[in-house]
């Protein structure tokens, strides 16, 4: 096995020193900064996910979540991916609900 195999990483360190490796094969997501929002200051978001939650009028979902997350502890891998599936459940739940009637009371889709 030779050992002439060029290495063709490179190395970032940013202003909080953490170090990110990137190489041609696979380049990893720097990891952005999150900051904390809801009642209890638990729910964490980038600032890009903020704004697209405020822009899409879901600031409420980050509430609930703070409240659900300080009452039974859970843990989520991301708080936007669950903000963003609440809130898809939601208008299913509402779609489903909001049927039209007929004159007899008997419910379209």
């Amino acid at each position: 096995v030779s050992s002439d195999t060029k290495r063709t990483d490179t190395v970032e360190i940013d202003t909080n020193n953490n170090i990110y490796f990137n190489n041609n094969k696979s380049k990893k997501k720097k990891n952005k900064q999150k900051e904390k929002y809801g009642e209890f200051e638990n729910v964490l978001l980038t600032k890009d996910e903020y704004d697209k939650i405020k822009n899409n009028n879901l600031e409420k979902y980050i509430n609930k979540l703070s409240i659900y997350i300080e009452s039974k502890g859970t843990k989520y891998k991301s708080h936007y991916a669950t903000i963003l599936n609440w809130s898809r459940k939601e208008k299913e739940q509402n779609k489903k609900e909001s049927g039209t009637f007929s004159t007899d009371g008997r419910r379209f889709f």
